[in-house]
């Protein structure tokens, strides 16, 4: 639809042709006398001014509360409502904004805190956690000694747990954190036992990092005594780089006999000639002396960002190299476990993995690392806790409730879609186009800000929040890219096969038939379509159409499977980026 407005071009007067939106409200006021009143937009924008002249046949007269449609056009007053008509019998009925309470801000406080929500960072390693990390019931989990293996997806907070403990000064706990970002696997691989089967082989390796790593921490705790810190800083000297490559293969030239002299176990058997030991003769040894020289306090070792060898796992997938690496982890802290919890000794390796790396480990007692394992998963009453505790730090002040917090901030109208058939309050909109973690209400609150301070500030409006649609949707398209990867590389070309298919809904026969065409030409690399939509599901890019109007997403119900005699949907907020509308 268009309205006419006349602009002069060579003396003469052209129709030039401008848009215009088709909006609906309620009347809040009329005047009678004087003929004109105003118009409550359901969008949650300003008031619009509107004649008598302008209402039509459907309205005999401007009843207060009556629901209507109209047309917003530039006029004498500024914007304002035309052709105001009853709205159709289709158009559902806006519900009634939040009227509760909330903090009173001048636009100006709240252009204040939409600039710090713009600096919310997604890395957890570049975010002020001392300001804004979120209590989860897994870092109480770790801290017992209850749980061993973090499991979760990729911006689920894992990274955040770790930041965290590190960086929380304690007296009575000490933390280390491993990173295996751009480590040198093959170092690892290297040191493999050729007298374990697959995949054990790597268990002493493990052992060896776990144990060299726990006696670097118990140096540095003041209840050690002097002459056996003495004996480790010798064994494990300080090197020049901070990098974990270098320090394993330091520690692992040193001379480990050294600490035989404080450790409680006789040196009966060696005789005079000093025996070279073995890898496994180091671990032996260094495990006898951590169980006779830990303190009472707490030692954690937490290994994150496994997944930097995943990009290499399809060249050879399950039978890996890194997947038996990682088993042997496992296996190595479930063994440390017992052994030292045997000894009621507070040593802690945890690894924080991956749910999709971790579903890819097969062993004989993967059944039984559920003791040791917690999942983490966000619920929406998790989620709206979290956002409420990030936002009353940028407020200064603690809200009653969410609502009263997230309305001191977004606009109180619903946000209506579907050509304002249906209507949602603004948080659940957004939760719509989300899968459910962390970083990506924090990225869509982010582009919220940003564009809010861009449409001259004051709070978010519910065009601030379509908006803001398309730059979360590219934002989840680059993230599922990246998580996806490792187990289909032709991903980007994937995403453009969804989007050539141009429907919402489709079926298992339409997406081969596109696929078919695709890998002939050349473009797409993966052969098995099924296996593409199967990973697509394991991923929520895409979902099941159970009934009408009800989708099944794993991210809602993580034990789902695709259902190949189902219609299949794109994930919502994936549409704008994929050109699905």
């Amino acid at each position: 639809m268009c309205y006419s407005a006349k602009v002069a071009i060579n003396g003469y007067e052209r129709k030039r042709k401008e848009r215009w939106v088709l909006v609906d409200g309620r009347i809040i006021n009329f005047d009678t006398d004087k003929g004109y009143g105003f118009i409550r937009p359901f969008d949650g924008s300003e008031n619009l001014f509107f004649h008598v002249s302008q209402l039509k046949d459907t309205i005999i007269k401007a009843e207060i509360g009556l629901i209507v449609e109209f047309d917003v056009k530039s006029g004498r007053r500024g914007k304002e409502a035309h052709n105001v008509k009853k709205r159709g019998k289709k158009k559902m009925v806006a519900p009634e904004p939040y009227e509760g309470a909330t903090h009173e801000y001048t636009d100006i406080e709240i252009n204040s805190f939409l600039k710090e929500i713009k600096k919310w960072k997604l890395e957890a390693k570049l975010e002020d956690l001392k300001r804004y990390f979120f209590d989860v019931p897994e870092l109480k989990l770790i801290i017992n000694g209850e749980q061993s293996y973090v499991i979760g997806r990729k911006g689920t907070g894992k990274t955040a747990l770790v930041e965290y403990m590190s960086e929380a000064p304690s007296d009575v706990s000490f933390v280390e954190k491993l990173s295996f970002k751009n480590f040198p696997f093959n170092v690892l691989y290297e040191q493999g036992n050729d007298k374990y089967t697959k995949p054990n082989q790597y268990i002493t390796v493990w052992k060896f990092i776990i144990y060299s790593f726990s006696c670097a921490m118990l140096a540095k705790d003041s209840d050690c005594p002097a002459s056996t810190m003495k004996h480790i800083n010798k064994v494990f000297p300080p090197t020049d780089s901070d990098s974990l490559s270098s320090l394993v293969k330091a520690w692992s030239i040193g001379d480990i006999s050294l600490l035989v002299k404080g450790s409680g176990f006789s040196l009966q058997g060696f005789g005079r000639k000093k025996k070279k030991l073995s890898l496994m003769d180091k671990v032996d040894n260094l495990e006898s002396f951590l169980l006779n020289n830990l303190t009472d306090n707490g030692f954690y070792l937490l290994f994150d960002e496994l997944d930097e060898d995943y990009k290499d796992i399809q060249s050879s997938f399950l039978n890996s190299d890194y997947l038996d690496l990682l088993t042997s982890l496992f296996k190595a802290i479930q063994d440390i476990r017992a052994i030292f919890g045997k000894h009621q000794k507070q040593l802690y390796p945890v690894i924080l993995l991956r749910d999709d790396i971790y579903d890819l480990v097969k062993d004989a007692d993967k059944n039984k690392w559920r003791d040791l394992t917690a999942t983490i998963a966000w619920d929406e009453n998790e989620i709206r806790a979290l956002l409420k505790h990030r936002l009353d730090k940028v407020f200064g002040v603690e809200g009653v409730d969410f609502d009263f917090t997230w309305f001191s901030i977004f606009s109180p109208f619903h946000v209506g879609f579907s050509g304002r058939t249906k209507y949602l309050p603004s948080f659940e909109y957004i939760t719509r186009s989300t899968q459910g973690r962390p970083r990506d209400y924090i990225q869509y609150l982010k582009s919220c800000a940003e564009l809010q301070l861009k449409n001259g500030g004051g709070k978010i409006t519910n065009s601030t929040i379509k908006e803001a649609d398309k730059d979360y949707s590219n934002y989840l398209k680059n993230e599922l890219t990246d998580e996806i990867y490792g187990i289909l590389p032709d991903i980007d070309a994937i995403f453009r096969v969804l989007g050539q298919i141009r429907k919402w809904i489709f079926s298992r026969d339409e997406f081969r038939e596109v696929h078919k065409d695709q890998y002939v030409s050349g473009i797409l690399t993966t052969k098995d379509p099924d296996f593409i939509l199967q990973t697509l599901f394991y991923f929520s890019v895409i979902g099941n159409v159970t009934r009408t109007n009800h989708h099944l997403y794993r991210q809602h119900n993580s034990s789902a499977t695709l259902n190949f005699k189902e219609k299949m949907v794109i994930h919502r907020g994936l549409m704008k980026a994929l050109q699905i509308f």
